[in-house]
């Protein structure tokens, strides 16, 4: 398959973060699952991961950003037509008075992937087919199908996600409660920019066939469809 990727995830990240974050806390794990961390920001995502609670939320505080970031890919499709791709997730960039903001490469966040098949090369308004409301089905970036895919990696660096493994997905479900235009002011939207929020339950898989729950999920992402 061919790819064309969008801007950088840091870019999104400085950009994005400029009136989407709001003070809250960034990644942390909780063991306790009948008291999970309180959502208190706007953009947020959280789901317990193995019966442990995994929380990012938007945060913009002095030494630490914490922001709704966005990659996207699209191009031609191994078996003909046109395929679009947009993941969602945060990042957390670290800067000081007078350095230059850099990226935490090690900070780890649910990712949340879009992925949607065209016949050929859609119009701007045919991106906004590529998030729906309501239940969509899971699907694969590598295996170009469309649908959605959650990723996690964990503290030791695996990835997990729901097309690894056998991708079984018996019983699991994703559902978009709201997609709308993100607005900075009263009428005034972002070109292509969407708040998005939805709930999860589904199953992780890694390259060797082991597997993990991830349940609970809940989130308002930002998804940038061109």
């Amino acid at each position: 398959m061919y790819y064309r990727r969008s801007a950088a995830t840091l870019c999104a990240a400085l950009t994005l973060g400029c009136f989407l974050a709001g003070c809250s806390d960034s990644s942390s794990p909780n063991n306790d699952n009948a008291n999970p961390p309180a959502l208190t920001a706007e953009y947020y995502a959280q789901a317990r991961i193995n019966g442990t609670y995994e929380t990012q939320q938007a945060e913009n505080g002095s030494t630490t950003i914490i922001s709704p970031a966005y990659e996207g890919s699209s191009g031609s499709a191994d078996d003909g037509g046109y395929i679009v791709s947009q993941l969602s997730s945060f990042s957390k960039v670290d800067y000081a008075p007078g350095s230059i903001p850099a990226l935490d490469p090690t900070y780890r966040s649910i990712g949340i992937m879009f992925i949607k098949k065209y016949p050929q090369e859609p119009s701007v308004l045919q991106y906004n087919q590529l998030v729906r409301q309501g239940t969509m089905p899971f699907g694969s970036y590598f295996d170009e199908k469309e649908g959605v895919e959650i990723r996690w990696r964990d503290a030791a660096g695996t990835l997990w996600s729901t097309a690894l493994g056998s991708g079984d997905q018996t019983g699991s479900t994703f559902t978009v409660t709201s997609n709308t235009p993100i607005t900075v002011n009263p009428g005034q939207s972002i070109n292509g920019h969407y708040k998005t929020s939805g709930t999860f339950s589904a199953t992780l898989y890694d390259t060797k066939g082991n597997s993990m729950p991830i349940t609970d999920g809940k989130f308002t992402v930002a998804t940038v469809f061109y």
